[in-house]
């Protein structure tokens, strides 16, 4: 077991007592020790690492063994001391003086420290408000509800537009409840693309001209959340806490 340090918000966004006890596979890498910590602590992707580049955050710095190893290469094996369980590999707050201690920069403890640390929260929030409001926009085209659509009637099944409709609904639910949250947001990305510039991009060049704001919107959403994943609040981080 890897024993792992983490500085006192991210203890607390974790809600951790202490040192962590982590099963890494072996070669046992930062890297990998990152990746098993935020497999059991989804709120803590994008705090410690980039979402994206997987870069180290500015004010955080990782030690092991009393040595600096925020600027080694993170797929370097860890000392022996750390892979056997003798010291912890410590995620530190940057010092003045470039080693661990128990006084963090004031950067850490200021109102946007504080702030980005609700970001992965926010991030589930933004996919749950605009999945519950997409589903609705499929619940008009199959259904009628909560309003009819402007023909007044629902798609005729198997339609371009009625497949839309399902397309909207099951996918929508399954990105309300954060479940296959990847493949689904990309394909409903694509969906919306398809929507604009079939539907809407005939009718005129600016989106508020030809009515394709919401598809436009909805495309980058998904499209980001296809990158991003669900957040901590979803089926898809419940899943990956179980597995690790």
């Amino acid at each position: 077991m890897i024993r792992v340090s983490l500085p006192a918000h991210l203890r607390t966004l974790s809600g951790v007592t202490g040192e962590l006890q982590l099963e890494v596979t072996p070669p046992v890498t930062q890297r990998r020790v990152l990746d098993a910590l935020e497999a059991r602590f989804p709120m803590l992707e994008g705090t410690i690492r980039d979402h994206f580049t997987k870069e180290r955050r500015a004010f955080l710095r990782f030690f092991a063994c009393q040595e600096d190893l925020s600027h080694e290469s993170p797929d370097a094996p860890l000392p022996d001391a750390v892979i056997r369980g003798e010291e912890p590999y410590m995620v530190v707050g940057a010092m003045a003086g470039g080693s661990p201690g128990t006084r963090e920069e004031p950067a850490l403890n200021s109102l946007a420290q504080r702030w980005q640390r609700w970001a992965p929260y926010f991030q589930s929030l933004l996919r749950i408000v605009a999945a519950k409001m997409f589903i609705t926009s499929g619940t008009i085209i199959l259904f009628g509800f909560p309003m009819a659509r402007p023909p007044g009637a629902s798609a005729p099944v198997g339609s371009q537009i009625w497949i839309g409709g399902v397309l909207e609904v099951f996918g929508g639910a399954l990105l309300l409840l954060g479940l296959f949250t990847r493949p689904v947001a990309f394909l409903l990305a694509g969906e919306m693309a398809v929507a604009y510039w079939q539907f809407h991009a005939p009718k005129g060049w600016w989106a508020v001209e030809n009515g394709g704001v919401s598809a436009v919107l909805y495309c980058f959403v998904w499209l980001y959340f296809s990158a991003a994943g669900a957040g901590p609040w979803s089926l898809d981080a419940l899943r990956k806490r179980n597995d690790s």
